[in-house]
């Protein structure tokens, strides 16, 4: 009786090491995805800019080639830190402003 109630108590101190390990490995993962992939988007006025295709996101609302962000455009005004209004390459501008979270930059 003795050898398993050992046994059960090593068990338990196993389960605590692993439930430690696994924690400690998911914020390395977490902080590595944050420190490559989710970086603050700073934007400046004239930047080049690609817009995202909020309307067709969805599964099933857009064909397999369909282009999922707008053509260029440029930054004309930022409206606060993640708010800007943007005009295409043709200088025509957008009349309502953008959230930065659907922008990325665009290189040429």
């Amino acid at each position: 009786m003795q050898l398993r109630q050992s046994q059960i108590l090593k068990l338990k101190e196993e389960r605590e090491k692993s439930k430690k390990v696994h924690a400690h490995h998911q914020q390395l993962v977490i902080s590595s995805f944050d420190a490559n992939y989710v970086s603050p988007k700073s934007f400046q006025l004239g930047d080049p800019v690609l817009k995202w295709d909020i309307t067709h996101e969805e599964k099933g609302k857009h064909t397999k080639f369909q282009r999922m962000w707008f053509v260029p455009f440029q930054i004309t005004e930022q409206i606060s830190p993640s708010m800007f209004l943007l005009q295409d390459l043709s200088s025509k501008r957008d009349s309502l402003p953008v959230n930065g979270q659907i922008l990325k930059k665009y290189f040429s």
